[in-house]
């Protein structure tokens, strides 16, 4: 399909439907999937991200980003249509008041109160003294308690994020019983907190409590995560990391543990999509340069991948890995010294990087020589005539021949793990669950 049909097909969609949930959305591979509400958001919102990666035209960008924030805006609306909160006679409509993020804020507070249709709360805005958050009161109509509401709205690269993600640290770090954090929500473009006393907290308890006692001995998301990775069941440990990232964009560990699954199935894509979105939050982190610069080199884009695993090992020059796949990538792009000069710059020793400091340093020699060589030609042509000389050189041509163009698959063969296999990936991940362990 060329740029113009691409285009017509953008300007015809429709996005006043309102759709049901879960909603149907037909994928790249023409396969029809069913998508919670949530999950449809991430969805497109994810797709924005990568649009200036899946098009290189930036009219077709612009049209992407535009569909998916349409549709964002669409599923939004649909769903505060469906499961938003009711009001009074004479109180403002909550679309005009929050727009399209109603919905996200319905699907918030359905979640936090544990209720499947629409929630009985009233809602209604507080004075506050950010002029940059809304701050609300949220009564549940058959509760004494009531809570308040914080509604944060950002960009990408917003300074507002920046914002939510600090009041969310102060709240989880407070001991102040008169605002315990209850519950946490964000997406790409806002973020949203409840707060409540400790009194309230308590009478949200009782309301919702169960006749019989419950307990809670589901392993959590991430006990999952490892579990599928343990035993081998990689394509499911993908997916769960997704879900945990998604939910959790701090957790480093899934970041790292997708992303190696994802590489040892040579799933480019989800391993430069863990690293891409991983650096976003730990953008000093060497890890998620190198499985940005893993997937890419998976997907044949060699150039994005230097420039991921040159950022990698800026930041940690010992990596061995990285230097490994860095190293590989120039000479498969013949660019012989660049590939010498990263090994010179290497901090360390190690048996793969040793093989390939000969088998360059080799190639280098055969290059040198070549000089030399054809002042010998010269001198075999004066004692022994034009005729064997040029036998000779036809012998030298077709052994440097088969040195300089069967180079590639020689060093492969050399060094055969072009993508860390799942050991060493492993004992990365392993590394990794070191840091951030409340969320273990």
């Amino acid at each position: 399909m060329d740029k113009s049909q691409k285009l017509q097909r953008y300007s015809r969609k429709d996005y006043t439907e309102i759709v049901d949930f879960p909603v149907e959305i037909v994928g790249r591979d023409g396969v029809v999937r069913r998508y919670s509400f949530e999950d449809s958001i991430r969805l497109y919102q994810r797709r924005v991200t990568f649009a200036p990666i899946r098009y290189r035209d930036d009219e077709l960008v612009l049209a992407e980003v535009d569909h998916c924030r349409s549709r964002i805006d669409q599923l939004r609306r649909s769903y505060f249509h469906r499961h938003g909160w009711g009001t009074p006679p004479g109180e403002p409509d909550p679309l005009s008041v929050f727009g399209p993020v109603a919905g996200e804020i319905a699907a918030f507070l359905c979640r936090v109160l544990r209720v499947q249709g629409r929630p009985e709360v009233s809602v209604s805005a507080i004075d506050s003294d950010d002029s940059e958050v809304g701050c609300y009161l949220v009564r549940p109509l058959r509760s004494d308690a009531q809570m308040t509401l914080y509604v944060h709205a950002f960009g990408p690269a917003d300074p507002r994020r920046d914002a939510f993600f600090a009041q969310l640290k102060a709240m989880e770090s407070s001991t102040d019983p008169d605002e315990r954090l209850v519950a946490f929500h964000h997406t790409a473009d806002c973020g949203l907190v409840i707060t409540a006393r400790g009194e309230d907290v308590e009478a949200l308890e009782r309301w919702q409590a169960e006749e019989d006692a419950w307990v809670d001995s589901e392993p959590t998301a991430y006990e999952r995560l490892v579990e599928a990775a343990r035993k081998q069941e990689y394509r499911t440990a993908v997916h769960r990391a997704e879900d945990i990232v998604r939910e959790q964009p701090w957790h480093r560990n899934a970041y790292v543990i997708g992303g190696v699954v994802a590489a040892h199935l040579r799933d480019g894509f989800s391993a430069e999509e863990f690293g891409l979105v991983g650096s976003m939050y730990f953008p000093d982190d060497a890890d998620m340069h190198y499985l940005a610069g893993v997937g890419r080199a998976e997907q044949g884009r060699r150039k994005e991948a230097l420039e991921s695993l040159e950022r990698a090992l800026e930041l940690s020059p010992s990596d061995v890995s990285a230097r490994v796949l860095h190293v590989l990538l120039l000479l498969d792009a013949a660019q012989y010294r660049s590939a010498a000069r990263s090994l010179r710059a290497h901090q360390g020793h190690d048996r793969r990087l040793n093989l390939l400091t000969g088998a360059v340093a080799f190639r280098g020699m055969v290059i040198s020589v070549l000089p030399a060589a054809a002042i010998v030609m010269a001198a075999v042509a004066m004692q022994t005539g034009l005729h064997i000389a040029l036998l000779a050189a036809g012998g030298l041509a077709v052994a440097t021949a088969m040195l300089l163009y069967a180079w590639p698959p020689l060093h492969t063969l050399l060094v055969p793990d072009r993508v860390e296999p799942m050991g060493r990936g492993l004992r990365r991940a392993r590394r990794a669950t070191e840091t951030l362990p409340e969320f273990a």
